[in-house]
């Protein structure tokens, strides 16, 4: 990447063990003397996990805080994932652990797929610039 003129600014942690993860994280960066590199944290977090996280030692950051700040825990949230399919004209494609979650690049909507006013069923992802469409 340097040699191309970018730098690294981050990386970004969002399941699993985020404690644990960061740990490794950031000792992988260290090792490859990248220390300024910066670990942040998302995925339903709210102010309890990150003070457990602090409190474990976690080499976070910067935390990524969505839903749970502007929701109350009583009120239904909708957890959605956006996936990147296109970025500068080019397609992109992220390489999931499973093969289930794999969204094909290309410029994309979405629509939604109702059985009744009150049932939502799923939601249907259409590729703008071939004929291929998936569900998702």
């Amino acid at each position: 990447m340097e040699a191309r003129g970018e730098r690294l600014f981050g990386v970004r942690l969002d399941s699993g063990d985020i404690a644990d993860l960061s740990r490794k994280a950031r000792k992988m960066l260290d090792d490859a003397g990248l220390h300024d590199v910066k670990i942040m944290a998302s995925n339903q977090l709210d102010e309890y996990l990150v003070k457990n996280l602090l409190e474990q030692g976690a080499p976070v950051d910067a935390f990524g805080i969505g839903t749970r700040l502007v929701t109350g825990l009583d009120d239904a949230a909708l957890d959605g994932v956006y996936k990147l399919t296109m970025f500068g004209g080019k397609p992109r494609l992220k390489i999931p652990e499973t093969h289930e979650k794999i969204i094909l690049p290309g410029i994309r909507t979405y629509s939604g797929a109702l059985m009744t006013l009150a049932t939502f069923v799923r939601t249907v992802s259409h590729c703008l610039d071939s004929h291929a469409d998936g569900v998702g």
